[in-house]
Formats: structure tokens, sequence, C-alpha cells
């Protein structure tokens, strides 16, 4: 369940986990009893592990910018596969 943030009139925050359904309904505020509102808040990546953060940020760049591979148009191997024994016309074979 996400993590939802509500600010009393009075000035109290309260954050609670509830279900997406219900995040627009009003929390009831532990200080005043009033109603409190959500508010949109900034997400906290700093409670996540940095290694797990970068894998995320990884991902989500891969899904909308893969890397692009680049092959020569004469279809000759570039000079680094030459270099690992790649035949000409075979790119999928490994040097024999």
């Amino acid at each position: 369940m996400p993590l939802y943030e509500y600010r009393c009139v009075c000035g109290n925050r309260i954050d609670q986990l509830r279900a997406l359904a219900i995040r627009d309904v009003p929390a009831d505020c532990e200080r005043c009893g009033a109603p409190a509102a959500r508010v949109v808040s900034a997400p906290r990546l700093a409670v996540v592990a940095a290694t797990t953060r970068l894998a995320h940020e990884h991902n989500e760049r891969s899904a909308h910018e893969p890397r692009k591979v680049t092959r020569t148009t004469s279809g000759q191997p570039c000079a680094a596969h030459r270099q690992h024994g790649h035949h000409p016309g075979r790119p999928w074979m490994l040097g024999h």
C-alpha cells in the first residue's frame, strides 16, 4: 500500500498507508480530530537503498531509451570485430 501525506488546518502532518481507492478521503487528525486533506509530496527516495534506486533508474531509462547499436553500412565488420576473429560474412561465428 502507498504512503500518503495529509495536513490538518492546525498544522499537524499525518502519514498513512492507504489503499489507492481511498487516498482522497480526508484523514482524521490525531491532535484536534478535524479532517486533514491529502497533500502532494515528493517521494522519499532516500529511504530506498542506493543500489536499488540505481537499478530502478537504469530500468526506467532502458525502457524509453534503449542503447543504440551501430553497424557498418558496407556489410564488412568493423575493426573491433575483425580483432576478435569474426568472419566478414558471418558475424554470428566466432573465430575458427
